[in-house]
């Protein structure tokens, strides 16, 4: 009798419901989350190109003061390599909400993982918060 008792105590008590593990392997990735973390990933790529063609029109103007007619020619290459930074940075910009906007709805989705919604939430994040930063440290330095 005890054989058939412990037997029956050990198969009624599992320490972790079998329905339960099944169910957590089973969940598929969300598809926004997938998507915000791709479209994050080309923004910070497109944020890195925008900001590198800007400074590097910006830090080739020293070198055309004083110059000829042939070199004020680059001068304006250099401009239109400024004004594409800054067009890309734009973009860039619009296509961060998008991101952000899928990342919000992929951790919204219930009964999906949410692993790449957040990495997408988070990679969305850096670039805002770096412009709020650069933006007060801009403010506070003009102001000092």
């Amino acid at each position: 009798m005890d054989q058939q008792h412990s037997s029956e105590n050990e198969s009624s008590f599992t320490p972790y419901p079998q329905a339960e593990r099944e169910a957590s392997y089973d969940l598929k990735h969300s598809g926004p989350g997938i998507a915000s973390f791709i479209v994050n990933l080309i923004v910070f790529i497109g944020y890195i190109a925008g900001m590198s063609s800007a400074f590097a029109a910006f830090g080739r103007l020293d070198e055309h003061v004083n110059r000829s007619t042939e070199e004020l020619y680059n001068l304006v290459a250099d401009q239109q390599y400024f004004v594409i930074g800054v067009i890309v940075i734009i973009i860039s910009f619009f296509l961060n909400l998008v991101g952000m906007i899928l990342a919000i709805i992929g951790l919204a989705l219930k009964h999906r993982k949410k692993r790449f919604a957040v990495i997408g939430f988070v990679v969305g994040l850096l670039p805002i918060a770096l412009l709020i930063i650069l933006t007060a440290i801009g403010y506070a330095v003009r102001g000092a």
